[in-house]
């Protein structure tokens, strides 16, 4: 039974998309990281339309980690040589 304000959804996917998820996520975090998943799927289509569920379904659209390691002075260049510190 959902918890009351919640609504259950259900949806298959792939075998091994299923497995990876099962072993990637630690106990108790695939329900949590998916309810964030849908929340800024809901907003990202209720600001760009439906261009955005066609760029989603494309495989046109990255996650990106915003947080601290997400500034540009603190990633490491593909060459895998250290960025001059300012």
């Amino acid at each position: 039974m959902p918890t009351p304000g919640m609504t259950r959804v259900n949806f298959e996917l792939e075998e091994d998309v299923a497995r990876r998820l099962q072993f990637a996520l630690v106990w108790g975090t695939k329900g949590p990281c998916l309810r964030v998943l849908a929340t800024k799927l809901v907003e990202a289509v209720e600001a760009h339309g439906q261009v955005m569920v066609g760029a989603i379904l494309d495989g046109q659209f990255e996650l990106m980690y915003t947080g601290e390691m997400g500034r540009p002075d603190k990633v490491r260049p593909k060459s895998g040589r250290r960025r001059k510190s300012k």
